[in-house]
């Protein structure tokens, strides 16, 4: 405090001498100090604080990463491109029809090439079984087949097929042609149902007819021109030797003529017979 004595007060000692204890007496003077005051420290005023309204801290969350399956590779089909059926063409649809064209049981086709050299005017065709050549001609004057045509011929084999089951044998076929010239052939074991095609033919020098075709799966052409000209001399008595009378796969199938001599040759009597 400023003005502030200190005053001492009077202290005894005791000081211990050797063995003698004397008694020391102490006068304090008093004595004015100055004291300089210390500062007060200011105190600080009071300080409002305002309240900051707390934060929200909004996480933010650590958005999940989907795992992106390994494609499996996979073989990509070859696409084929999808095409429209070509139509089958009927390479014989130009042709002229013999017959009546039909797909129906017993109808035998065949493609006919007259390499004869000359129009045929008529064609009848009979089985063995049949005694006669039916009225009906599958051509005439008025529609030759001309030489050197190709003709589809569609046969109706129904009626042989059923004297066939009669008697129990395999119908074999013979197809008479007849000539703008009035000349005639007959040709023996006509391949119905064994050839699409067939060519037919006149010997020049025997005059007989015969036929050229090809079997389906044989390997070389089969010509009956051979067969023909031993029927003709076989009719003709130009020796005794027996005639072949059957088709390889129709054993015992006799080749009779119209007028069942067995000569195999239409004569004069047999055509007036068929009332041609």
């Amino acid at each position: 405090m400023t003005g502030l004595a200190v005053v001492f007060a009077a202290v005894t000692a005791v000081a211990l001498t050797g063995c003698t204890l004397e008694t020391v007496t102490y006068t304090a003077s008093q004595t004015s100090v100055a004291v300089t005051p210390t500062p007060t420290p200011a105190v600080p005023k009071e300080v409002k604080l305002t309240q900051i309204p707390a934060v929200v801290v909004t996480e933010t969350p650590t958005p999940s990463v989907t795992e992106t399956p390994t494609a499996i590779p996979t073989e990509t089909p070859t696409l084929t491109p999808s095409l429209t059926p070509t139509p089958t063409v009927d390479p014989d649809a130009d042709l002229r029809v013999i017959g009546t064209k039909s797909e129906a049981a017993n109808i035998s086709r065949i493609r006919l090439i007259n390499a004869t050299g000359k129009d045929i005017v008529r064609m009848d065709v009979r089985s063995d079984d049949m005694e006669n050549y039916p009225e009906n001609t599958y051509v005439s004057s008025a529609a030759p087949f001309a030489g050197g045509e190709t003709a589809v011929f569609y046969y109706d084999a129904n009626d042989a097929e059923k004297l066939g089951a009669q008697t129990g044998s395999k119908p074999v076929y013979r197809v008479r042609l007849i000539f703008a010239d009035g000349d005639e052939v007959v040709i023996h074991m006509f391949p119905f149902g064994k050839t699409d095609e067939a060519r037919l033919c006149v010997d020049s020098d025997t005059g007989v007819g015969y036929l050229i075709y090809k079997a389906p799966g044989a390997a070389e052409e089969t010509n009956t021109a051979e067969t023909e000209i031993e029927i003709l001399k076989r009719q003709t008595g130009a020796y005794d030797t027996p005639v072949p009378t059957a088709e390889p796969d129709n054993p015992g199938t006799r080749d009779r003529g119209d007028d069942g001599d067995d000569n195999g040759r239409d004569t004069p009597s047999d055509r007036d017979n068929d009332d041609n």
